[in-house]
């Protein structure tokens, strides 16, 4: 929207792979140094972007992005969130974690509401492990291993966010999940970006 604050910064690309461009929030220009020609293309609903044919080792670009609002829980529960319904691709959703699902979700207003009560399960309840003890993965199988136990649910951040979206898929939200990095100010030196 107009009016949005916007950052500018120069990113170069070393052994990344893949064709997805980093951007922090979300881009409004970009910019490539160097030579040749560069066709990127963007999501305008994801806000992401991408190269056809992949991203070089080298590369060096400048992106504007419209930095991300921050917005508050009260303002999350006030939200009008229409229901989805995800029945068919949740056909062969473990019966377990549908169960669990509805027993959060169950008596919570639509939207933020439903997806705290998830969340704070999760933080309440849950265990980080990223040792070879926790098994890889986030299919649905996968997903009703972790929540088996509901008293020791155990897993790392990609499987949380798999099972938080599932569970919130059962409560008809429109959810997906969202991957990528942040990198904490103090992290930040001179050279190192």
């Amino acid at each position: 929207p107009d009016g949005t604050t916007t950052v500018e910064h120069t990113v170069e690309i070393v052994d990344l792979g893949g064709s997805f461009l980093p951007a922090a929030g979300t881009p409004r220009a970009l910019t490539f140094d160097g030579d040749g020609d560069r066709d990127p293309r963007m999501n305008l609903i994801t806000g992401t972007v991408a190269l056809p044919g992949g991203v070089p080792d080298g590369l060096t670009y400048r992106v504007t992005s419209a930095v991300i609002p921050t917005v508050t829980e009260d303002e999350l529960l006030d939200a009008t969130i229409d229901p989805v319904d995800r029945t068919e691709e949740l056909e062969l959703l473990p019966p377990p974690v549908r169960n669990l699902a509805a027993d959060l979700v169950e008596g919570r207003q639509r939207g933020w509401d439903q997806v705290a009560a998830i969340r704070d399960e999760f933080v309440d309840r849950g265990f980080y492990d990223v040792t070879d003890d926790t098994a890889p993965g986030h299919s649905y199988g996968r997903i009703a291993a972790m929540l088996e136990d509901p008293d020791r649910i155990v897993g790392f951040e990609e499987q949380y966010a798999a099972a938080a979206a599932v569970m919130a898929q059962v409560a008809e939200l429109p959810v997906r999940v969202v991957v990528g990095y942040e990198i904490p100010p103090e992290a930040w030196q001179a050279g190192s970006a």
